[in-house]
């Protein structure tokens, strides 16, 4: 039996079959599933595709359909995993200098033309393949095995994250509509008086002339907006965050899931709430109101990042072929410009408040894009042209970003004056930014969790809340006081995760 598998491996070459196979598999490990199925075996198709494309090449060369195929799957694994070489030789002590592209690639070439010359030269490819077969065998294996426990372990976590607490009827009555707005990237006033030289001290007293309380020392846990909604609305710090690098396209779309599946809608929903979702982010069932690319990345385009195409696109073609200053401004104007479109929507719908679906109570989630770069806007509400606006002072203009935050100012007035009139003033009204800006000075990375903070709670008892909150206990002190829950805070913690 054993002879006629070894016979059968040794002139049959499954490796080419199963290298797309190992890939996508790899694939669903390494992003725990966040890959549409369809879409990721749509790309394995593809991968054999390219792969029996580059059989027929080394077959002309080769003239031995064992020896094209060892060297097709040799090639499509190098070039399928480049990222994951590279990046694994980036972080080895000892041969970190190998992942510089000038050695790199020539090594990568040199290996290439290695194994072509020694499969030429040799008689049959009868090892080889019997080699790579088994090889892949044992890597789909792995995988596969990784996969079952993570699909598990999963299971496990969805149920240990609902909440199963009861909400007393004598508080059931009585639940207030709740506005959680957020403005992005809205720095806190006491930043604005040092970074800016900016006084909002009219804004502050604005909103506690209404009845709201200011928080002047609050904090963000996360620099980046995707972390940050997540343990807002997990009221827990995400778990998988590696701090010590950029984020790549699966960390955020694990944020991006973690949010759609924040325990706090199903509690919401659970007591009669009514999602109202005005954001860049699913919401359980409700979709955004507008999906930002540049928040997240497709199944193709999570599956082939680390592939030797998109590093090339990436780090050699744009960097040294092409004007890389003009293909980033064009890239921003085309990714940031329908921004300022989707804030007048969001603004829009706060103020005619045309969404009310329910008799019963609402809880409306609004993330407005200003004042986060691109400064649309100056103090007065003037437009600026585009050539003004996407340049390569664009983020740390601090004349704008001041300017553009009394334009938000403005807004956000006119929106609390409206929700408070068209509620009576029996709603919960959070005014809350996602962080704040660390990038007007480098060595300042804390300025980039003074965020802001104010709340409206219509009974003004506002003796829960702390002057240095920070955004994960947020929706835990709510709970406590008003659906009768008995969370405990949580440290106040700041992270700062490094861009790429």
């Amino acid at each position: 039996m054993l002879q006629t598998l070894k016979a059968v491996f040794q002139k049959l070459p499954v490796h080419f079959l199963l290298l797309p196979v190992f890939f996508i598999f790899s694939k669903y490990v390494q992003y725990e599933g966040l890959l549409d199925v369809y879409a990721a075996w749509k790309s394995g198709l593809l991968i054999t595709g390219a792969l029996a494309t580059g059989l027929l090449i080394f077959f002309f060369f080769l003239k031995d359909f064992l020896k094209a195929a060892a060297a097709a799957t040799c090639t499509g694994f190098l070039l399928l995993f480049f990222g994951d070489l590279r990046e694994g030789l980036q972080h080895s002590s000892s041969f970190h200098f190998l992942s510089l592209y000038k050695i790199f690639l020539p090594v990568l070439t040199v290996l290439l033309f290695a194994l072509f010359m020694v499969l030429r030269k040799s008689k049959t490819a009868y090892k080889t393949t019997l080699f790579l077969n088994l090889l892949l065998l044992i890597y789909t294996g792995v995988e596969i095995s990784k996969l079952i426990q993570i699909k598990k372990k999963e299971k496990q976590v969805a149920r240990e994250n609902i909440f199963n607490a009861v909400v007393p009827n004598s508080l059931k009555k009585k639940l207030p509509d709740i506005y959680y707005i957020v403005p992005d990237c809205y720095p806190s006033s006491s930043y604005q008086a040092e970074m800016l030289a900016a006084n909002n001290s009219a804004f502050d007293n604005a909103l506690m002339e209404k009845g709201f309380r200011v928080l002047p020392n609050s904090r963000s846990n996360y620099n980046r907006t995707a972390f940050s909604m997540t343990a807002t609305f997990n009221m827990a710090y995400p778990n998988r965050v590696n701090y010590q690098k950029a984020p790549d396209a699966a960390d955020y779309n694990r944020a991006i899931k973690n949010v759609k599946l924040a325990p706090l809608f199903e509690f919401l929903q659970k007591n009669g709430y009514d999602l109202v979702n005005l954001s860049i982010f699913d919401l359980a069932e409700k979709p955004a109101l507008r999906k930002e690319k540049f928040l997240g990345a497709t199944t193709s385009e999570m599956i082939f990042s680390f592939t030797f195409w998109n590093y090339f696109s990436r780090d050699i073609f744009y960097h040294w072929i092409i004007n890389k200053k003009k293909y980033k401004r064009k890239q921003q104007q085309t990714l940031l410009t329908p921004l300022k479109k989707y804030a007048q929507q969001v603004v829009d719908s706060l103020l005619k408040q045309n969404y009310k679906s329910s008799s019963g109570p609402q809880f409306v989630y609004a993330h407005l894009s200003f004042p986060h770069f691109p400064y649309f806007y100056d103090s007065t509400g003037r437009a600026y042209s585009a050539d003004s606006i996407y340049t390569d002072s664009m983020i740390t203009d601090r004349k704008k970003f001041a300017g553009y935050i009394k334009y938000s100012n403005q807004q956000l007035v006119k929106i609390v004056s409206a929700l408070l009139q068209k509620t009576k003033g029996n709603a919960v009204i959070i005014l809350q930014s996602d962080h704040g800006l660390a990038d007007l000075d480098a060595t300042r990375k804390m300025d980039a969790f003074r965020n802001y903070s104010a709340f409206y709670f219509p009974d003004k008892d506002y003796r829960l809340l702390y002057d240095s909150m920070s955004n994960v206990n947020t929706f835990r002190i709510l709970l406590n006081k008003y659906f009768g829950q008995q969370l405990p805070l949580l440290p106040d913690s700041c992270i700062y995760i490094p861009m790429r």
